[in-house]
């Protein structure tokens, strides 16, 4: 008796960690909306926005992203780089002209990343834009 109730107490604690694992909100109707992600902007956030530009969709949403630290450059601090689907975009000033009726999806990629990624010249970071097909 006592090895089942130990056993069942088991079971139970198990599915309520997995539950508590799970990526989205769910209710008695299942699942109602995706987790909010730091490193991520995706269009069902964006439709709730009333800005044009993802510039000040991130302002809004992300201002962190924006945020610099540590390392300079002997000309100052790097950038943060932009790249619209993978490929190089500019500065921060690309986004302010990128219209959010083309964007899917929006990505903060840390320094480290974007360095393996796309190479050295990313201290400070990078944001992906993902387009619309």
């Amino acid at each position: 008796m006592r090895n089942a109730r130990a056993a069942s107490a088991f079971a139970v604690g198990l599915v309520l960690l997995v539950m508590a694992c799970g990526g989205t909100a769910t209710n008695s109707d299942g699942p109602t909306r995706p987790s909010m992600r730091r490193d991520v902007i995706r269009n069902a956030e964006l439709s709730e926005l009333t800005v044009t530009n993802a510039y000040d969709a991130i302002l809004r949403l992300r201002p962190s992203w924006f945020r610099t630290r540590g390392q300079t450059t002997p000309t100052g601090s790097s950038p943060i780089r932009v790249y619209v689907d993978g490929i190089s975009g500019g500065d921060l000033e690309r986004l302010r002209s990128f219209s959010l009726d083309r964007v899917r999806e929006m990505r903060r990629i840390s320094a480290s990343d974007a360095t393996t990624r796309w190479g050295t010249g990313h201290q400070q970071g990078a944001i992906e834009l993902i387009t619309r097909g």
